[in-house]
């Protein structure tokens, strides 16, 4: 299974130990440079010390994003509002602030590298909000790529990646312009990793593989700097959906995050980030307050449940293969460890169904999308319905399936 991860705004101790619960071993927060350097040249990196100890406590990695400008290398402030939202400082453009920029990030490398984080340079550099007051792929690349290096050489096996981009390709946007801008530069060379935001919608899931591999096609089509041999690995840094989107049923959200989270699995992304831990406010219009597997309360939806069933019922295994079927989504998932277990999950991909296909193959025990359990034959009869189920394959069928998953 790959590493899944969730977005936390300044999560509390509590918030960190109900996470580790949860089987997410990556949490990924800004590392704002604007609050830590408010001094020019002095830099004050005790609050993400703190954090990054709690996390490393609890078994978790931290995913920092070096992100947004700083009031004092910048020639304004653009603290003013655009279409109701406030907008950042100036993204750090020119020389000097590049500069700048690339000294805070180095500096906070090394206050925190005890600590092994993920490093994110910037956040949705190609949407005009976050890169103010234009995205600019070329200004971008140059300070990703400054940035990236300067990293590399000074912590050579660090984990850099970028450049976060809020446009991933899929069939709308097969070749996102952006993305198109930065792959052809040298910072390809530099990074361990690209990282997109696939915010695909409920109707167009089933596309999710699709995309994957139409990323890596621009990859490996545009870079002209790296090598072949050595593909880089894609990163899902953000993904949800949000209540608003499902006409706010918390049912769909959480059948959401198991297929998204799954077909990831399928297409060997490397991190699968999902945005956000708790939800941002409670107003049932605003789309931004209820991405959360948690409710502004703190009280638990069912997605969070739902990312349960994945971490606990697949812990150990790695994606096998799809087994083909015209109405169904498939997936095989087989233990690392010992080549004793297999567990096959899937949902129709057309409307709600009463029972599953008939594979051929005895099953031990069912779970359902909320990682409820039972034995095969216990209780009243599987209601497949519309969510991910998983089977756990009777130990005699294990070779047949993988037979089957040679076809």
């Amino acid at each position: 299974m790959k590493s899944v991860g969730v977005s936390a705004h300044n999560p509390s101790d509590a918030d960190i130990k109900r996470i580790a619960r949860s089987g997410i071993s990556i949490v990924r927060t800004d590392l704002k440079w604007e609050e830590t350097e408010k001094v020019q040249g002095k830099y004050d990196f005790s609050k993400y010390i703190k954090l990054s100890e709690s996390l490393r406590a609890a078994h978790i990695t931290p995913l920092y994003i070096l992100d947004y400008g700083n009031r004092l290398y910048s020639n304004r402030d653009a603290r003013s509002k655009v279409n109701g939202r406030n907008v950042q400082t100036d993204a750090p453009a020119n020389p000097v602030a590049r500069r700048a920029y690339v000294t805070w990030a180095l500096s906070a490398a090394e206050a925190l590298k005890a600590y092994n984080p993920i490093w994110e340079i910037w956040n949705e550099p190609d949407v005009d909000h976050f890169w103010w007051p234009k995205a600019d792929s070329s200004a971008y690349s140059a300070l990703a790529t400054e940035a990236c290096v300067e990293l590399r050489a000074n912590y050579p096996t660090a984990v850099i990646v970028g450049p976060a981009a809020a446009t991933a390709p899929s069939a709308k946007f097969p070749r996102p312009q952006f993305l198109l801008d930065v792959i052809k530069r040298p910072l390809l060379d530099c990074l361990s990793g690209i990282s997109v935001h696939s915010y695909y919608s409920e109707a167009n899931i089933e596309e999710t593989p699709r995309n994957w591999d139409r990323l890596r096609e621009i990859v490996s089509s545009n870079s002209l700097h790296r090598r072949a041999s050595q593909p880089l690995p894609v990163l899902s840094s953000e993904w949800g959906i949000s209540l608003t989107q499902v006409d706010g049923d918390e049912a769909r959200q959480a059948s959401y995050l198991s297929k998204m989270l799954l077909l990831n699995f399928e297409s060997k992304v490397a991190v699968s980030i999902w945005y956000d831990w708790r939800d941002d406010g409670t107003d049932k219009l605003e789309k931004e307050h209820h991405f959360g597997l948690l409710r502004y309360d703190g009280t638990e939806k069912p997605a969070i449940r739902a990312l349960e069933a994945i971490t606990s019922t697949l812990k150990g295994h790695a994606f096998l293969c799809r087994l083909s079927d015209d109405n169904y989504t498939i997936l095989a998932f087989a233990s690392l460890k010992d080549r004793q277990s297999i567990w096959i999950t899937m949902w129709p991909r057309l409307g709600d169904v009463r029972s599953p296909p008939n594979l051929g193959y005895n099953f031990e025990e069912v779970v359902d999308v909320l990682g409820n359990r039972k034995s095969v034959g216990e209780g009243p009869a599987l209601h497949l319905g519309t969510s991910p189920t998983f089977f756990r394959v009777s130990p005699r069928e294990i070779d047949r399936v993988r037979q089957d998953c040679k076809k």
